[in-house]
């Protein structure tokens, strides 16, 4: 088990005041999760089940403990197929104490710790509770700004020169926008379910925490919709394009094959080994030569005003 960091332990003194205490856990053990349910009076085979790959988003109460989990975004190596992965948060609220558990670091829950200890005085546990899914929302606003740049830069790559790579990139990113999408529709059911309920929170401060975290998982869940159809298109735009240097090949390589047909019809008769016109002739070469040329100009000529060169 790794713990990424943790906020000073809220002691009784603390607990009058109101004082919250958050722990944040990565990979948390059997120890760990033992302890977490013994703390948060939970049923250990309920918080494993949070904590396995088939864990779901949702927001339930247990025995005065809220439970929430929430999917939140992982960003993979640069070599990656995909720019970004879904991995699940699981958030324990009960009194005054928080304690998030995740398979993978956040930075950005990092910084909120880190602000969290540096200011030292919470007195609203749902404050805090709203602000960490403020920012797994805004988390998706900025992996799918990434996705967007990136399907820019492919783009850009295909303004000179299509490839097979290129359109699998695209691909990769259609499934990436339609795993946020989603990812993100769950979430924002989720977030929808704990603001019907008005015992989360208990102030102004709180609840504007709150829509602020709704609103952005929905402008998220715009962006994600909005790029997947741009993206959609455009892989209809360049396949379409593919197609049409396709078939411009072809109609080039007929052209050339009809004009090249002309000499070639005219040495494969003067090959024959029978009796022609002006075979013994000494400019017979030369002349039948001019003829083709002049046959083959015409051709050309013919399909450039018929627009078929």
């Amino acid at each position: 088990m790794l713990k990424l960091y943790q906020a000073p332990t809220a002691h009784a003194a603390d607990q009058a005041v109101g004082r919250v205490s958050w722990d944040h856990h990565v990979n948390p053990g059997q120890d760990v999760v033992r302890s977490l349910a013994s703390t948060f009076s939970l049923d250990i085979k309920t918080l494993q089940k949070q904590l396995s790959s088939s864990c779901r988003p949702l927001a339930m109460e247990y025995q005065g403990t809220t439970v929430i989990t929430l999917a939140a975004t992982k960003k993979n190596s640069p070599d990656a197929k995909r720019l970004f992965d879904m991995e699940y948060l699981t958030i324990l609220v009960r009194d005054q104490q928080i304690a998030t558990l995740g398979q993978d670091s956040n930075q950005s829950l990092h910084h909120l710790l880190n602000t969290f200890n540096s200011t030292g005085n919470h007195t609203s546990v749902h404050a805090v509770l709203f602000s960490i899914l403020k920012v797994c929302a805004r988390k998706f606003v900025e992996a799918l700004s990434e996705i967007n740049n990136k399907v820019e830069e492919i783009e850009n790559g295909l303004k000179t020169s299509i490839q097979n790579k290129q359109i699998f990139h695209l691909i990769e990113n259609n499934k990436n926008l339609n795993l946020l999408s989603s990812t993100l529709k769950s979430n924002l059911n989720i977030l929808k379910k704990i603001q019907i309920r008005k015992k989360f929170y208990s102030d102004e401060s709180s609840h504007a925490l709150l829509t602020d975290a709704i609103i952005e998982t929905e402008q998220a869940q715009s962006m994600a919709e909005i790029h997947n159809i741009n993206l959609s298109n455009l892989m209809d735009a360049y396949s379409a394009a593919v197609e049409n240097n396709l078939s411009l090949v072809v109609q080039y390589l007929s052209v050339y094959v009809i004009v090249a047909a002309v000499p070639m019809g005219l040495a494969s008769i003067y090959g024959m080994n029978i009796p022609l016109p002006f075979q013994d002739e000494p400019y017979a070469l030369a002349t039948l030569a001019g003829i083709a040329l002049i046959i083959a100009t015409l051709l050309v000529v013919t399909l450039k005003v018929r627009r078929i060169l």
